[in-house]
């Protein structure tokens, strides 16, 4: 049976994700994310509320190897058409969950059943992007450089340094 049906919902939580636009023969990596919020305070002034993480909505299940073996335990997001906040870039993005309410509805699959979950699956336009630098087309990097903007039409200029040692 369909994990979909079982209700088998999950919430799978990132900073954000990565899209590439073709240009110029090119691919332009993007960083997309949820804008980060500020909180207003008491004495009139704004304070970062922290850092507010994707929820994108997700399918879960188990399943054994045909060949034997412990269960296998895995997930998947689910796309939709992109939004207008990012159709230029790709034509398909994560369901994104916005807000609590949304996140409880699509895991209380005792209560909110199949069919009225599915209307919470939409391409959302809470979001926001930036161009990053080529750095995060190898999966090995991780660091804060893959998420860094980046001015795109700046080409980066290397300097070669050359020591010569007294002999």
């Amino acid at each position: 049976m369909d994990p979909f049906v079982k209700g088998q919902r999950c919430v799978v939580l990132a900073d954000g994700f990565y899209e590439w636009q073709r240009q110029h023969g090119e691919k332009q990596p993007y960083f997309i994310y949820f804008p980060q919020t500020c909180e207003k305070e008491e004495a009139g002034g704004e304070e970062w509320a922290g850092r507010r993480l994707l929820t994108m909505a997700g399918l879960f299940d188990s399943w054994r190897p045909p060949c034997g073996g412990e269960a296998l335990y895995t997930y998947t997001v689910i796309t939709v058409e992109a939004s207008k906040a990012m159709d230029w870039i790709h034509d398909r993005m994560p369901a994104i969950l916005d807000g609590e309410e949304a996140v409880r509805m699509w895991l209380d699959y005792g209560e909110i059943p199949a069919m009225e979950a599915v209307k919470l699956i939409r391409p959302t336009e809470s979001i926001a992007l930036h161009p990053v630098s080529t750095v995060v087309n190898n999966s090995r990097n991780d660091f804060l450089e893959c998420i860094k903007p980046i001015e795109l039409g700046v080409k980066k200029v290397g300097v070669l340094f050359i020591c010569f040692a007294n002999s």
